[in-house]
């Protein structure tokens, strides 16, 4: 097995271990295995992309197999790296943000009471990830995803 570890927040980190659990294999079976496997890259093709520095706290650390390394390589680069973190916080935020206003629309439990439910479900402190901090992206994105699931405020 090669291990290649994947840049993240602290919070992300336990949403990643309670969906993926603690020693993630690389594999076509999941999301998160066909992403990672869709970058994965022979050395000769790698390239030095320069990004802005990324605030991760931690890493989420995932295995490649032999097999797997000998049919798409086992190079990723920064530049990959930063997109699959960004896109797992994304899929993170939209999930909690589905949760909360399917509760809302079909059990009439508060935004807050289901965003801070969820919070918890996942160990995540208000020092990791405050409520603040994703109320406010729920609140630029709820109607958009209301939209999308065609409940009417």
């Amino acid at each position: 097995m090669i291990t290649i570890h994947l840049p993240v927040k602290k919070y992300l980190k336990k949403y990643l271990i309670s969906k993926y659990g603690d020693n993630f294999n690389v594999t076509m079976n999941s999301a998160l295995g066909i992403i990672v496997s869709s970058v994965l890259q022979n050395k000769k093709y790698i390239y030095n992309y320069t990004l802005k520095k990324n605030k991760s706290e931690d890493v989420f650390v995932f295995n490649v197999s032999l097999r797997h390394f000998k049919d798409n390589g086992c190079h990723i680069t920064e530049h990959h790296l930063y997109y699959i973190n960004k896109a797992l916080e994304d899929d993170f935020a939209q999930d909690i943000f589905m949760q909360a206003i399917t509760n809302k629309h079909n059990f009439n439990i508060a935004y807050k009471d289901t965003i801070i439910a969820i919070l918890q479900t996942y160990h995540i402190d208000e020092s990791e990830l405050s409520y603040s901090t994703i109320r406010k992206r729920f609140n630029r994105n709820k109607d958009g995803i209301m939209k999308k699931l065609k409940i009417s405020a």
